[in-house]
């Protein structure tokens, strides 16, 4: 048996001596493969000894005054004969009590990914005040630019329309346009608010950087300014209106008043009665047709909004009425934010009252006092508008784990707030290999088909467009979705994305390219949450606000990166823009080399059992290659009881090389046109890897930075155009090769020369034991 350590936050917990303890550990497994897996273990039981009831708080014990709420996962680690093995969290369900004596907590461990569910909880979007910091100037002449630029920025102004046009020469207002945000401004905000770092080198991907959400929650754009917070100066009373905030909290009735009682009278506790009321007044309004909205937040909940217009006098907000000593748990702290429809300025004055009453025995005559706070506030709330306030209804967790499924990524935690975020195949590429035959129980083993289906679906939420529409009753199918069935007996698998995908239209014959929220009937509709690509500058006379400007950024589908056409489709379609079919789906970008392993037929799912040493259980990685019997595997899921260092092994047969073991390319070939330019690279590190040297195989890039890095980063490299001609295969007589079709072969391999240029970069890894390994990676031009 090993010896298990567990530390909850630090304190190592006491476990009982028998007690057998088991993680389950995947992160994709075949029967869910879009769903990202994490550590968690099958509940266990730690003894009530002294020290645990100490971190436990006496949980069994309800008259306890708890510090710590329970409910919620605490930080741990776990350590098998004092050597790392796992983080996570640790939740506490339950404490059984026996013969009147508390004998055990029940736990479980959870792993890094699941802390990251827990912070982001149910909040949506919308929710996101960290959203205020890319609130937008909204003039005509801010949104023309937006239009008319192609800089990645946070925020721009695709044009999807709400209604029809007559003829190319219409006008569009840009009062009209919803803004669209930055994926990656998203993702920023993400790490911002809820305190945690996404690493990894896909984010820093063009296919990723220019990517947008659309922020339609509404058929008409409406101007609404930036919500602003109310500074609060106090200017008479005390300190119940501190911070920006008025504060209600409970207080014993003889602490806030001091009536004078009758002779020979006594106060009668139990009808004491406390008010606490806040009203506000408005002044100064400098637009009296100007609606506003003050949001009072409790606690920094949304507590309730009170709209207006003008001047106000004393608007009662709130009232909270406490009984005696009934009501112990008052503690509500009232902050306040203010947004309108148009520009103004205008003062505030708030008034906090506490109205007392109480009754004196024996003639029960009322006596009543109050105590009243006053403080003053003032805003101007210029042209901005609120970006936020314009998000679709989603929340943050769906909104993540629908890139997620968009990009077919993984994200697992590496400790201290911060997840690892690739693409699976990437993820897969970077393991190590361990060769466990000695290990495994080889009286044994259970070899089972791969409980494959006979259809997977990849598909978007329904659009309504008019032009989804009548792609859906021309070919059956939603736009940009598309199916594998397979002739097996296994089920339907439907991979859909919580995002619409509004299919775009070049108007008439012109190249103006416009999106459109209207129905079949032509109605107006609100979409759900839509990502779109921004894909450059296109040469067309477009009439914005009544001015003519003869080019704008084209959003749709597509995206060209180094010369090279990408789609967010699915499936091959062909492009709205170019008429040109775009094959480089998301399918075939990121799904169709992990399915086309999983579908090989040479695999099996096998299952063995093993017993594994502490080096190789405390640093298996699941996405690790094991050789068992001169046979390789990739993990699929383990069950390992950390009591035993027994493991189930749930796995698939692998026949990829990984980049620790292999010098051929560990990504695909990145593609670029002719001319000169410089490209971002991807460069990852294999597991233990702690250093890369970047080298130019050939000489014939033009830089590489940086060409030394000691993490895993994009890189720069410059490229020169490529000027050469065809060069092609000639047999030994020599005679150009042809097809049977007659067509003369042109040289693929060749590095210089020919139609196509290859660049190869040669990555040289030092891992933390001193071993180095190499791998490269393929730049190829086209002529």
């Amino acid at each position: 048996m090993s010896s298990v350590q567990i530390y909850i936050e630090g304190q190592r917990l006491e476990l009982f001596k028998d007690e057998n303890i088991t993680i389950k550990s995947s992160q994709q497994n075949i029967k869910e493969i879009d769903k990202v897996k994490t550590d968690f273990s099958k509940s266990f039981s730690v003894p009530c000894s002294p020290k645990n009831n100490q971190i436990f708080e006496h949980f069994y014990e309800s008259d306890v005054n708890m510090t710590y709420d329970q409910n919620l996962r605490r930080n741990a680690s776990i350590e098998i004969d004092l050597v790392p093995f796992r983080e996570g969290q640790i939740s506490m369900s339950k404490a059984k009590v026996k013969d009147g004596q508390a004998e055990s907590y029940e736990i479980t461990f959870y792993g890094n990914l699941t802390s990251l569910k827990d912070k982001f909880g149910e909040e949506k979007i919308s929710d996101m005040t960290e959203l205020s910091d890319i609130n937008y100037n909204y003039t005509e002449s801010n949104v023309r630019n937006s239009i008319t630029t192609s800089n990645i920025a946070d925020v721009k102004f695709p044009l999807i329309l709400n209604r029809t046009l007559s003829a190319v020469t219409d006008n569009i207002d840009y009062t009209e346009l919803f803004p669209a945000v930055n994926l990656l401004t998203i993702i920023n905000k993400i790490q911002s608010r809820y305190g945690i770092t996404f690493s990894g080198t896909f984010f820093g991907d063009a296919r990723f950087m220019n990517a947008y959400m659309l922020f339609k929650n509404a058929e008409d754009m409406t101007f609404r300014t930036e919500s602003k917070s109310l500074p609060l100066t106090t200017s008479g009373g005390g300190g119940y209106i501190v911070n920006d905030s008025i504060s209600y909290q409970k207080e014993s009735w003889n602490s806030l008043f001091s009536v004078t009682l009758s002779p020979f009278h006594t106060q009668v506790d139990a009808l004491n009665t406390t008010k606490h009321v806040t009203k506000v007044s408005v002044s100064n309004v400098s637009d009296a047709s100007a609606f506003y909205y003050i949001e009072v937040y409790d606690n920094g909940a949304l507590f309730k909004t009170l709209g207006g217009s003008g001047n106000v006098t004393d608007r009662q907000i709130n009232v909270d009425e406490i009984f005696g000593s009934v009501n112990n748990s008052l503690n509500r702290n009232f902050t306040y934010r203010i947004y309108a429809d148009r520009p103004l300025t205008c003062n505030f004055s708030f008034t906090y009252e506490q109205q007392g009453s109480t009754f004196q025995d024996p003639s029960l005559t009322e006596l009543t006092d109050t105590n009243t706070y006053t403080a003053t506030s003032s805003v101007a709330l210029i042209g901005d508008i609120d970006i936020k306030s314009y998000a679709p209804e989603m929340k943050v967790m769906d909104f993540f784990k629908g890139l997620l499924s968009m990009f077919n990524l993984t994200c697992y935690g590496l400790g201290n707030d911060v997840y690892q975020v690739e693409p699976l195949d990437t993820f897969y590429a970077k393991g190590s290999v361990h060769d466990i035959t000695k290990y495994v129980d080889s009286s044994k083993a259970e070899i089972n088909k791969v409980p494959l289906f006979k259809r997977i679906n990849f598909e978007y939420e329904k659009s309504e467009s008019v032009t989804n529409a009548e792609f859906l009753d021309q070919f059956g199918r939603g736009y940009g979705s598309t199916e594998n069935r397979f002739n097996y007996d296994g089920g339907e698998y439907n991979i859909k994305l919580p995002f619409e995908n509004i299919m775009f239209s070049n108007y008439d014959t012109s190249n103006l390219h416009l999106g459109y929220t209207i129905k079949s009937d032509l109605t107006k509709y609100i979409p759900k949450p839509t990502i779109l690509y921004a894909n450059g500058l296109t040469t067309q006379d477009v009439n914005i606000s009544n001015s003519t400007e003869t080019e704008f950024l084209s959003f749709g589908q597509d995206l060209t990166v180094n010369g090279i056409d990408y789609t967010l489709n699915f499936a091959p379609e062909i492009s709205t823009a170019t008429s040109n079919t775009i094959d480089n789906t998301l399918y075939s970008s990121y799904y169709n080399e992990y399915l086309s392993n999983l579908y090989n037929l040479k695999n099996r799912n096998v299952k063995v059992s093993a017993r594994l040493p502490i080096d190789i259980l405390s640093s298996l990685e699941l996405n690790d290659r094991l050789i068992i019997r001169g046979k390789r595997y990739m993990i699929n899921s383990l069950d390992i009881n950390i009591t035993t260092q027994e493991v189930k092994l749930d796995l698939l047969m692998d026949f990829k090389e990984t980049i620790a073991e292999s010098e051929s390319p560990s990504v695909p070939v990145i593609q670029t046109d002719s001319t000169a330019q410089c490209i971002t690279v991807p460069i990852s590190f294999p597991n233990n890897v702690s250093q890369a040297d970047v080298v130019d195989y050939f000489s014939n890039t033009t830089s590489i930075t940086p060409s030394q890095i000691t993490s895993e980063q994009n890189i720069t490299v410059c490229i020169p155009e490529n000027t050469t001609s065809e060069a092609f295969l000639l047999a030994e007589n020599g005679d150009t090769l042809v097809t049977e079709d007659g067509i003369s072969l042109v040289s693929q391999e060749q590095t210089s020369g020919g139609s196509q240029v290859q660049y190869v970069l040669e990555i040289q890894y030092t891992y933390l034991n001193g071993s180095t390994s190499s791998n490269f990676v393929i730049i190829q031009q086209q002529s």
